[in-house]
């Protein structure tokens, strides 16, 4: 097993959930592997990831809306609910996503891999994103920036980030939001039960309205189509 000095400076200094973090990452590691145990994992991992992808678009398809399964998007395997998006909070969505994003990022902005900046290198916003709560302010104090890479340069915002921190994250979204008292219930149990939940961006509601826009005034063509 773990030492226990070992197991107490992970969960304190290193990784949020770091039980949670070394058995994925060894069930990853392992479908790499051959024999019994890698067929094992590699199935496990298929399994999960079809779960997921076919939730995602049978709700989409019963709501009406386009399913998200795109790896390198921000909403991957994520519904709109009450002007925020839920989804499953899952190791393999997440790590899906970190590989998607490196393999594009290596096409289009291969100098972004070798950024500090949480905005755009994935590697460290992965590895940002599971974080113990002290690591992450530090970190924070360290680039001068939350999570999302925006700027603390005043006392107030680093008061309000330096609450939110410390705080469970369903209790954050619920006490610190931005967003209306519907959204905020709409995203409070999924995340409470370890879902992944946060605000439809307003880009998303721009392409969202054009899209019923040209579907309802140009004989059902999609947004992108109408010039063709």
């Amino acid at each position: 097993g773990i030492p226990a000095a070992q197991q107490s400076i992970e969960r304190g200094w290193l990784w949020f959930s770091p039980r949670y973090t070394r058995a994925s990452l060894a069930l990853v590691a392992d479908a790499f592997q051959g024999g019994i145990s890698g067929s094992q994992a590699r199935k496990a991992l298929a399994s999960m990831l079809a779960v997921g992808a076919g939730m995602n678009y049978g709700i989409s398809e019963a709501l009406g809306r386009e399913p998200n399964l795109d790896p390198t998007k921000g909403n991957f395997m994520t519904i709109e609910i009450g002007g925020q998006n839920v989804g499953p909070g899952a190791f393999f969505v997440s790590f899906l996503r970190l590989h998607a994003n490196i393999v594009k990022k290596g096409f289009t902005e291969p100098g972004d891999l070798l950024d500090p900046n949480t905005r755009d290198n994935p590697i460290v916003r992965w590895l940002r994103g599971r974080s113990a709560p002290v690591a992450g302010i530090a970190w924070d104090i360290g680039m001068r920036a939350d999570f999302l890479g925006n700027k603390l340069e005043t006392p107030g915002a680093w008061t309000k980030h330096l609450a939110s921190a410390s705080m469970p994250f369903s209790l954050e979204a619920a006490l610190m939001g931005d967003e209306t008292w519907v959204a905020k219930a709409a995203g409070f149990g999924p995340e409470t039960a370890g879902g992944r939940v946060f605000p439809v961006a307003d880009y998303e509601i721009r392409n969202d309205m054009r899209k019923e826009l040209a579907f309802n005034n140009y004989d059902g063509k999609d947004w992108h189509d109408l010039n063709k």
